[in-house]
Formats: structure tokens, sequence, C-alpha cells
């Protein structure tokens, strides 16, 4: 059972994943939330090895159920329990939950599953879209009217999913699979997991070129005040602040700008307010959404707020946010590949509502872990890093240069 718990596992995820997109009666796509609780009951007879492999996917494991522990506490003291916490904290832990198990048996050949990760996800986009990417490649114009209209007949959230596969490709410089995820994932068409893809190639290239020392500590730090400057920068937006030299320059409302997400996000903060020291609780956000369509003051489609730092930052507080963020960031940023993983996911998370996507974020996990623990020997830039704390229970590395922290 040893040698196939962890095989058994990862072809458990891809099948939940080919469900999630392909069953038609929409029943059999929930299978996937099952996955955490099939993982644990194979690996509870060596879960204590498991949970050790798995490194710092197992510590930050741990460091969220925490956070979502002290959350519950402020839900208790606020009476607001039918709020989606239980559903919503078990998006946010479940997926790296079950991620711990898979790694945690398949150690250093998870990259064997990432492969069949895609070719899977290849096979189910084409069973998905086969009709509407002929259509495509008959008019290949209207990939680059996509661009402009955010449409396009072959968009899929699969994406996503392409956008982690081309980079990790790229960085375990396999050429063949890198062009194939690229392809795939501009058909699939989300222009942010494009710019979240681009932003990452060009943090990796000024690591490479001007041999950077990475930092583990220092750069967690960094992107989290990226992240507490962009919530500072949105908020002013939403309050107005850019209102007359958006209409004077583009000529056009910063509402319509964005999309409609600025009326969105005006609804919310009049509900949370702009700061909230220890936040509404994890399924807050979605509670109110869900209240105002049933209310008839939103639209029916407003039931994500489309950004989960902003989501984060009210649902976590001022107090809880940066910890979870920067514990996020410094426990998977193992190298600076593994850094740009984080760059790549934090763009989608500024205008998008990945983390709920429980297959997109084990596929995640999954790929962090292997570029953090088994990297490709040519990115191995490691040999720079400051941080130099040891934990005997970390996996052997396959790269000399490669410390553990």
């Amino acid at each position: 059972m040893k040698s196939l718990a962890g095989p058994f596992l990862a072809v458990l995820y891809l099948l939940s994943v080919a469900l999630y997109y392909l069953d038609a009666s929409g029943t059999l796509k929930y299978f996937q939330y099952a996955l955490p609780a099939i993982g644990l009951g194979i690996s509870l007879i060596n879960v204590r090895r498991v949970w050790f492999a798995a490194g710092d996917l197992a510590r930050l494991s741990r460091t969220i159920g925490i956070l979502c522990f002290l959350n519950l506490l402020v839900l208790l003291v606020n009476g607001d329990l039918y709020t989606k916490y239980f559903q919503e904290s078990f998006l946010l832990a479940g997926a790296l939950f079950f991620a711990v198990m898979v790694a945690g048996n398949l150690t250093h050949h998870t990259g064997s599953i990432l492969t069949w990760a895609l070719y899977s996800l290849v096979g189910i986009f084409m069973i998905d879209k086969g009709s509407a990417l002929l259509s495509v490649l008959l008019n290949p114009g209207e990939i680059v009217a996509g661009l402009l209209t955010s449409s396009i007949q072959t968009e899929s959230s699969l994406s996503f999913y392409f956008s982690l596969l081309s980079l990790y490709f790229i960085f375990e410089k396999d050429k063949p699979k890198a062009v194939i995820a690229i392809l795939f994932m501009i058909l699939s068409f989300k222009r942010v997991a494009f710019v979240g893809f681009l932003a990452a190639i060009l943090v990796q290239f000024v690591f490479t070129s001007l041999k950077i020392n990475y930092n583990r500590r220092l750069y967690s730090i960094s992107l989290t005040v990226f992240n507490f400057a962009y919530l500072w920068i949105l908020l002013l937006l939403i309050n107005g602040q850019f209102d007359e030299a958006i209409s004077s320059t583009l000529g056009v409302s910063s509402n319509f700008l964005f999309m409609g997400r600025v009326d969105l996000y005006n609804t919310v903060l009049a509900k949370t307010g702009y700061i909230n020291w220890f936040g509404m609780g994890v399924g807050s956000i979605s509670t109110i959404l869900n209240r105002l369509v049933e209310s008839g003051n939103s639209e029916g489609t407003l039931v994500n707020l489309h950004s989960d730092i902003l989501k984060y930052y009210l649902e976590f507080g001022i107090f809880l946010f940066p910890i979870f963020l920067y514990k996020f960031i410094h426990y998977l940023a193992r190298n600076s590949a593994a850094f740009c993983m984080i760059v790549m996911l934090n763009i989608i998370l500024l205008t998008d509502n990945v983390s709920i996507y429980f297959g997109f974020m084990v596929l995640f996990y999954l790929i962090v872990y292997k570029i953090g623990y088994f990297p490709h020997q040519n990115i191995a830039d490691s040999k720079h890093t400051t941080d130099k704390k040891k934990n005997r229970h970390f996996p052997q590395q396959t790269n000399p240069h490669i410390e553990p922290v």
C-alpha cells in the first residue's frame, strides 16, 4: 500500500477534475470534496511519516488550521455562525490537506504525476471544448479580439491549470510539454492567467539575469507589502479618489473600466467597513453577497467578490490577514522558482477567486512542492539563499545546491 498510495491518490485527483468539468448531471462533480477524507484514510497507517515528508505543505496546513480556528472564535463573538464558515474554511484548507497526503506519499515522484496531469487536462479540454476549438482554429482572429472583449468560445477555467503547468515545465526545461501547456493556456483564454504567467516569467528573468541572492524571508515580506499596497490603492479607487482622473483621461467611469467591480466592492464595503481589525469571519463575504441577491439588491451573477486578496483582508481582518499572507508565501517559497509560482498565483488572486477552486489549488501545491524540494538542476538557484534553518523531517534534496530550511 505504501508504494501505491501516492499514485492512487493522484489518479483519484485527476478523475475528480475530469468529473468536475465533464459531468453533465452535476452530481459527480462534487466527488472532489471527498478527497481529503479518502487521502487521510489511505495515509492513516503512515500519517506521521507522510506529514513529515510533505515538509512545508504540512506546516502551512497546520498554520491555516490554527488561523481558521481563531477566525471561528471571531464568528462566535459576532454571533453569526450561519455564514459559510465551514464550507469556505474547508475549501481553503481541504485542497492543501489533500496535497499533503499526495505529496507525502509520492515524494520525488511528483514530477511523473504532473506530466500525466498535463495530458489529462488536455484531454478534458478537448472533450469539453472540442467543437468550439474547431471554430476558433478556423477563425484565429477571434483570439486577438478576445484580448479586448474577454470573450472567446473556448474560454475555460482550465486556463488557470495550464498557466501553472506552463511555468512548471519552463522551469523543468521541458520544452515540448511547455509548448503544449502554453498553447492550451492561450486557447482556454483567461487574461488574468496569462498576465500572471508573464509576471512570473519577468520575475524569474530578473532573478537569473541580475543574479540576485534569494532571501526567502525578505521576498515573503516584500510580496506581503505589495498586497497591502494593492489594497490601499484599491480602497482609494472604490472610495472614488481616481474617478475624475479616469473619466477625463479615458472617458469612462471607473466602474465601467473595471467591469462592474467597483459597484460590487462598494456594496460589500458598505456592510463590512473599510477597516476591520478582527475580520468578518471566513465565509462572511459570500454570505453577504448571497443575502444581497436574495433581497434583490444585487445581480444574481455577483455571488463572488472576484478578488481573493480583498476577500481575505475583509474576512481575516488587519491582525490575522498579514499573518495568513506571510505564512502562505514563506512556507511555500523555498527557492526563486517556487516564489515565481506564488507571484503568478498572487496576480490571479487580485482579480479572481481561484482559492476556492479545489482542483486548481491541489495542482498549485503539488507543483510548488515539486520545484521547492526536487527542482530541475538548471533552476536550483537557492545556493544563494540566506535562509539556513534546518529541519530533519524534510525529504533529502536531489540537488546539492538546495539547502533545507
